[in-house]
């Protein structure tokens, strides 16, 4: 019986080895039938809409309207004082009309409201931009005054939007010279073909946004501004 179960057992280990030996190590296949690698698609560039710029010269024209402040030199103070200030006496030494305050030296500023009309010149590769501007403004507003002047200004635009130019202005006081300072804001410096361009293309969807404003009770002015600042 030992003589059995050995020859049993023997026989276990034989068979699985004899299976293993009629299982080729690697099977040949058809070089046509092997599989190829599949590609990586490649990612495609999706276009993107980029700010108008002024043919030649790759920079942003941002002519438009313009608000600020003017500094007053005393000479500017005392020849509106003598024009716009009215007649309260007469001087008994000279006989000369003594005139009202309309502005105090202490408080040599007046609002601006205008528009300028700009054309850049050129660019550098850090995006620094030489401009030419003829800014038209309309001053002292809130003192119940309409000074007219008109100002031809060179200067320079960093990328981030500081302005800084200098010219020769002309005024209802008289000639003089003009040192201008400002910031363009990015939701404006970027608007591609500048504020009139942007109006032009909201007006487009006026139709439309008249008819959201019925269907929804709204202004359509206020609709048609929440459109143009997106």
């Amino acid at each position: 019986m030992c003589r059995r179960f050995l020859v049993l057992l023997a026989a276990a280990f034989a068979v699985p080895a004899a299976q293993a030996q009629t299982v080729p190590d690697s099977v040949d296949v058809p070089a046509e039938a092997a599989p190829r690698p599949v590609p990586r698609p490649r990612p495609v560039a999706r276009p993107r809409t980029a700010p108008s710029r002024v043919a030649g010269t790759g920079a942003h024209r941002l002519s438009g309207p313009r608000i600020g402040l003017t500094l007053l030199s005393p000479a500017n103070i005392r020849e509106i004082n003598e024009t716009f200030g009215e007649c309260t006496g007469y001087d008994p030494n000279t006989g000369e009309c003594r005139r009202s305050t309309v502005i105090s030296p202490g408080a040599p500023v007046v609002t601006q409201f205008g528009w300028q009309f700009e054309r850049p010149l050129a660019e550098t590769e850090s995006g620094l931009t030489i401009v030419s501007e003829v800014l038209f403004l309309v001053g002292g507003l809130e003192r119940g005054l309409a000074l007219p002047s008109g100002s031809l200004v060179v200067g320079v635009r960093t990328p981030g939007g500081l302005e800084l130019g200098l010219g020769p202005n002309l005024s209802a006081t008289g000639a003089g010279y003009a040192v201008t300072a400002g910031f363009a804001n990015p939701l404006f410096r970027l608007v591609p073909g500048g504020a009139v361009a942007s109006a032009a293309r909201v007006q487009k969807f006026r139709p439309l946004i008249e008819q959201v404003a019925e269907a929804t009770d709204e202004d359509p002015d206020v609709l048609e501004g929440m459109v143009y600042l997106e």
